[in-house]
C-alpha cells in the first residue's frame, strides 16, 4: 500500500485519501456504481456528474476514484434497498476479482 493523506480546507472540511488494493478498489467501486444505478440522486444531479471533472478545455468523469461518502451511504439504506444495491452488484460482477 501507499501512505495516507489527511487534510483539512481553509471551509473547515476534514478528508482522508487513502489506497486500496485490488480487491478492495474492484469493491467498493462495483458498491458505488449500484448505488448510483439504483438510489434516486439528490437534486436529480447523477453522481458521475456530480464526481467528474472540468477544465477550460474539456470535461471528464473521475476515473479509479471510490466516494467514501457514497459508499457510507448504504448504511444509512433501508433492507430493501440494500438488497437492491447488492443485486446490482451481483448481476454487474465487476467485484468478484477471483479467489485472491
Amino acid at each position: 500500500g501507499g501512505s495516507d493523506v489527511l487534510f483539512g480546507t481553509v471551509d473547515g472540511a476534514i478528508g482522508c485519501i487513502h489506497q486500496l488494493d485490488n480487491l478492495d478498489t474492484a469493491f467498493f467501486t462495483s458498491l458505488q456504481t449500484a448505488i448510483s444505478k439504483k438510489v434516486e440522486p439528490v437534486g436529480g444531479c447523477p453522481w458521475k456528474e456530480w464526481r467528474g471533472w472540468c477544465s477550460e478545455r474539456r470535461t471528464g468523469v473521475s476515473k479509479r476514484f471510490v466516494d467514501g461518502d457514497l459508499c457510507e451511504s448504504f448504511l444509512d439504506m433501508t433492507r430493501d434497498v440494500q438488497e437492491g444495491v447488492i443485486e446490482e452488484m451481483n448481476n454487474e460482477g465487476g467485484w468478484d476479482v477471483g479467489d485472491k
